[in-house]
């Protein structure tokens, strides 16, 4: 069967027979008619001129300068005079500047051609040229070629059009013929050996009744989007496991914690005072667990897609906290400031007065306060309690922090704090007292985003 390309090259070659001996014939006819002999010379010299030209663009002039030459030699050797000199020589330099033009034109259609064909050739997408009207395929890339390999149904675009497994409307390449734009699809194709293949496909209509189809095989993202859906679906499900166990820890084993803690004040008035310690040991124990679902239900709650940080003002914050421990003394010296945190800003204030009180000792006095700069505002917390020493003071908010070691420690309060605050767009550091005396008691500094209105 005759290739497209074949039927291409053999209609050029045969129009340039046609012309080239139709061209002998009139010069044939035109000697015998008028006997210009020079004249029709001359013209049948133009042809090996051009065409060497025109095919050996770098060597076309070298070659076109020696026929020229012959030329002038032939016409002064058989018809020598001065009358003929001139015109010849005039002649001569015609065929050199229609070599030079045809040469450089033709050096500049194949670097085109050559950029072209480097795009088409290497493209990363398969390429093809259809004939609209016949749905023939006329030329095609190395990638469409190798496509066509396992991919048999691209040899026409009735056949691509049937594989389309997604359509922007039905029967797009008759849309195409009646609009130029462009169409998109994707394609889907089960080879022989079994396997299933997948490509989106673009077709756009270009002068003449071509199109140009662009197609980019997703066989391997389709099997990597199964996959993630697939893990997704386990992540799903391990999601509904751990909150099955949250609900379990969160709500079950806090309520027998709080029914431990009202069966120890029943029994707190008929122990013997010696047994006391062991009873406020079990007290301890029984609000340090409670304490530690706390935390981790405020940790899920900055987990949960419902979290967003609202504006809310720092001083009610601060008051609804300290009146949780009317046994502690404090100081409270906090402005009017709006910040952006939420109702968990209540729960890092209590976390932190809890401590003070906890590891402050009996009649540890502490002291909040309030300064500000035009983005952030902070809060001062400072016990006159026992402090911390330094080579700990790095430790108190680590457990999630990233890089590390959140395995030990006493517990998660501060460590939510952090966690909290930085959720906030915030920061959380401690430090001693009075500089350099650790013993002098604790400072924690909380930092936050200032909420500032935006003008409609």
């Amino acid at each position: 069967m005759r290739t497209p390309e074949y039927r291409k090259t053999f209609g050029l070659y045969f129009s340039l027979i046609t012309v080239i001996v139709l061209f002998i014939i009139m010069e044939i006819t035109y000697q015998i008619l008028f006997e210009e002999t020079i004249m029709v010379i001359s013209h049948i010299f133009y042809f090996p001129i051009i065409l060497c030209s025109f095919f050996l663009p770098k060597r076309g002039v070298i070659i076109s300068t020696f026929i020229a030459m012959i030329y002038l030699i032939f016409i002064n050797y058989f018809i020598p005079g001065v009358s003929e000199i001139i015109p010849s020589t005039m002649q001569f330099y015609v065929y050199i500047s229609i070599s030079v033009t045809t040469s450089l034109i033709s050096e500049r259609i194949r670097e085109e051609k050559k950029k072209f064909t480097s795009i088409f050739n290497y493209s990363e997408g398969g390429i093809g040229l259809f004939n609209l009207k016949t749905g023939e395929l006329i030329d095609k890339n190395k990638k469409f070629e190798t496509l066509m390999e396992e991919w048999t149904i691209l040899g026409n675009l009735e056949s691509i059009e049937a594989a389309c497994t997604s359509k922007p409307e039905e029967n797009f390449i008759e849309t195409l013929k009646e609009n130029s734009g462009a169409r998109e699809c994707e394609i889907g194709f089960t080879s022989e050996d079994g396997n299933e293949h997948s490509a989106i496909v673009t077709v756009s209509v270009i002068p003449d009744d071509f199109a140009v189809l662009t197609i980019s095989e997703i066989t391997e993202i389709k099997t990597y989007q199964k996959k993630i859906a697939s893990l997704n679906r386990d992540l799903s499900d391990a999601n509904q496991k751990a909150n099955m166990y949250l609900d379990i820890l969160i709500h079950d084993i806090n309520n027998a914690n709080t029914a431990s803690l009202g069966y120890a004040e029943l029994i707190r008035s008929i122990i013997p005072e010696s047994d006391e310690v062991y009873y406020d040991k079990m007290m301890t124990s029984i609000k340090h667990s409670s304490n530690i679902i706390s935390n981790v239900s405020r940790i899920r709650e900055i987990h949960s897609r419902d979290f967003k940080p609202s504006p809310v003002h720092l001083d009610k914050i601060v008051e609804s906290a300290i009146t949780k421990f009317p046994d502690l003394d404090v100081e409270s010296k906090v402005n009017d400031l709006e910040v952006i945190g939420g109702s968990l800003l209540t729960d890092i204030f209590s976390i932190i007065l809890e401590n003070s009180q906890i590891y402050g000792g009996k009649g540890v006095r502490v002291t909040i306060r309030t300064n500000e700069d035009n983005e952030y505002a902070y809060t001062i917390i400072e016990d006159d309690g026992p402090g911390i020493p330094e080579s700990k003071m790095d430790s108190l908010f680590t457990r999630f922090q990233p890089g590390k070691d959140g395995r030990r420690g006493r517990g998660l309060g501060l460590s939510v704090c952090w966690y909290i605050i930085n959720k906030f767009g915030g920061d959380i550091s401690a430090s001693e007292r009075i500089v350099d005396d650790f013993k002098s008691g604790l400072k924690i500094t909380i930092k936050l985003k200032k909420y500032i209105p935006i003008d409609d």
